[in-house]
């Protein structure tokens, strides 16, 4: 699971992320697209892992009245989050999706300076979006 209290960059990018729109880890719950362990963290997720994630994924959300927003760090939660509105399209359709960038150093492999710089932007952006969305709501209320 991504911490913001693991000792890598990482967490200190999620911890940054966070600060940068006044939220902190207690406003959300970190979830991976496969929410097992795996022995073999060297690869990314197989096509089944992720289809795996989907009923747990139903069933954390059925058990969060005050979700608002679902953050989408990476390919693989992107991937999930899609066959879920596939799956459960009435569900999905209650919240807001946000697409970024995983707060791996990883994620921005690009060989281009200008797209890595565009994509550690865009997790910023993404963090941005997901504060208008949240003061929406309490407006809203």
């Amino acid at each position: 699971m991504l911490c913001v209290e693991n000792d890598d960059d990482s967490a200190a990018l999620q911890c940054q992320l966070l600060a940068s729109v006044d939220l902190t880890p207690a406003d959300l719950t970190p979830w991976n697209a496969y929410p097992w362990y795996r022995h073999d963290q060297s690869s990314g997720l197989r096509s089944k892992q992720i289809t795996e994630g989907l009923d747990p994924l139903a069933r954390l959300i059925d058990v969060m009245p005050n979700l608002e927003v679902v953050l989408l760090q990476g390919g693989e939660a992107q991937t999930l989050w899609k066959r879920f509105a596939r799956k459960q399209p009435g569900v999905a359709a209650r919240y807001a999706a946000v697409e970024t960038y995983h707060p791996g150093r990883t994620a921005l492999r690009d060989p281009d300076p200008a797209v890595r710089k565009a994509g550690a932007n865009r997790r910023f952006e993404a963090f941005r979006e997901i504060r208008q969305i949240l003061d929406r709501g309490q407006d809203a209320r």
